[in-house]
């Protein structure tokens, strides 16, 4: 009991926790654009590290990762993508290049998400960005290649389509955008 304003007793509900971790515990996991390049968190020993530490509710964690999904950030990885292969549905345009560093990061497929003035204001924008993102984080690991950067164009259906069906565009590009071209952009070299 407490003392409050205006002479009322004020009744107080707080417990004082210890800091210290009541026993040690393993280290966090990082998906391995993070954390060490060449060993899986199961090579690295467990260290307490105090009441910051993560507890993992789940039981055992996922030690080799599917295809672990990135962004692309720069002005120049998006234009990068560009100049490779493109293929276009009623949602959205996707285009994909492989990565010429890719023996640093193999297991990675990047993403880059863009929407131009063309398909409305910011919050039409933003709204199409996001429903491709989410589309890309439920089918993009077990679509996408590793070793590749991806770029998809929100066009204005992304936001009227239902969701499963931009799901299907992206499913879709996804295969069509690492399908040999049928002759178009093939040039012949130049004889000597």
């Amino acid at each position: 009991m407490v003392n409050g304003v205006d002479g009322w007793q004020e009744e107080v509900r707080e417990t004082h926790l210890s800091t210290l971790a009541a026993r040690p515990q393993t280290a966090p996991w990082f998906s391995r654009a993070y954390g060490h390049q060449r060993w899986t968190q199961s090579h690295r020993a467990a260290e307490s590290q105090g009441p910051q530490a993560l507890v993992s509710l789940g039981g055992t964690s996922r030690l080799t990762p599917v295809t672990a999904i990135g962004r692309l950030k720069t002005r120049s990885e998006f234009v990068f993508v560009k100049g490779g292969s493109r293929f276009s549905t009623p949602s959205l345009v996707l285009q994909a290049r492989r990565r010429s560093n890719a023996p640093l990061d193999p297991e990675i497929a990047r993403f880059g998400f863009t929407a131009t003035k063309r398909l409305g204001g910011a919050v039409l924008r933003n709204r199409a960005r996001r429903r491709l993102k989410e589309a890309v984080r439920l089918t993009g690991s077990s679509r996408a290649r590793e070793g590749y950067d991806y770029v998809l164009i929100a066009r204005g259906a992304a936001v009227q389509r239902p969701f499963t069906e931009v799901i299907k565009d992206l499913q879709r590009a996804l295969i069509k955008v690492h399908e040999p071209t049928k002759g178009r952009n093939h040039r012949k070299p130049p004889s000597a």
